[in-house]
């Protein structure tokens, strides 16, 4: 495929933003919303069933399948998604751009519009508005530029590959919390239950409680050193991109379970001296 076949073309002639919302003849007396905050990255939360008349008044946009929704405040925050058959009664907050192709394949319009140069482009934009959180006018989506293949066949192509990427990584997201899981299962087990192997049901009594005969209460310094310390100089070349995890406080705030298994940085053992 050569670049020659790709054009540029603004996104006002390839979508409709914001092309329905509700109005007094709306059928459903109930709604699925989706609020801004009800999707990052094109993963969704369960969404908010509301009765109409106690939903928010941002409870506007109609959304339907193929729709990419982009959230026009702080767009660096990434909540957007792409709509892939939704119930008819569900809505979308006016917090949201909703984009319908029409000249152009659904998904490779979401996969375009996800890059993070468009997100960070959107967000600069963002943050010249004088508003009380950095948000963008759905209008500054009219004349965004696009550089596509001509062609939609390539199009569905390219994003039948990029789907299929993120099918693999949403596998492993789901084997990863299935190992997690039993993980839990297993410390909750064999170390609050005391049924691990080998045990022998002798309990014996301690100032925490009942424990298991041969174990016994210490303090976490008579069994460990626990020392403070700074964060190693990032000038330091050696200190860094080595065998030791370096946790932080982003480590910890970003943590979803109660294990840490990873860090974002890790460092050697000329660090510690």
């Amino acid at each position: 495929m050569n670049y020659t076949d790709w054009k540029q073309v603004r996104l006002v002639d390839l979508a409709l933003i914001n092309a329905k919302s509700i109005s007094g003849k709306y059928p459903y007396e109930e709604i699925e919303y989706i609020d801004t905050s009800s999707v990052t990255g094109n993963e969704f939360s369960p969404l908010q069933r509301l009765k109409l008349i106690d939903a928010p008044s941002r409870a506007k946009r109609i959304v339907q399948h193929g729709d990419t929704i982009l959230s026009t405040v702080r767009p660096i925050q990434r909540h957007f998604g792409f709509i892939r058959n939704p119930k008819p009664n569900t809505i979308a907050s006016t917090g949201f751009a909703v984009i319908t192709p029409k000249n152009i394949n659904p998904e490779f319009l979401f996969y375009y519009l996800s890059q993070e140069s468009i997100t960070n482009y959107l967000n600069g934009i963002a943050e010249t508005f004088t508003t009380t959180f950095p948000a963008f006018r759905p209008e500054v989506l009219s004349d965004l530029e696009l550089v596509i293949p001509s062609d939609e066949k390539v199009q569905r192509r390219i994003a039948d590959i990029l789907s299929a990427l993120d099918d693999k990584i949403e596998l492993n997201r789901q084997t990863n919390a299935t190992l997690e899981a039993i993980a839990q299962a297993i410390f909750k087990e064999w170390f609050i239950n005391f049924n691990f192997p080998g045990a022998t049901g002798e309990m014996i009594e301690s100032e925490l409680g009942m424990i298991p005969k041969g174990w016994k209460v210490a303090r976490l310094g008579e069994i460990l050193d626990v020392k403070g310390g700074t964060t190693p100089s990032t000038k330091v070349e050696e200190y860094w991109n080595g065998e030791y995890s370096f946790a932080t406080p982003k480590d910890l705030s970003s943590l979803q379970s109660p294990f840490l298994l990873k860090t974002e940085r890790r460092i050697t053992a000329c660090a510690f001296r």
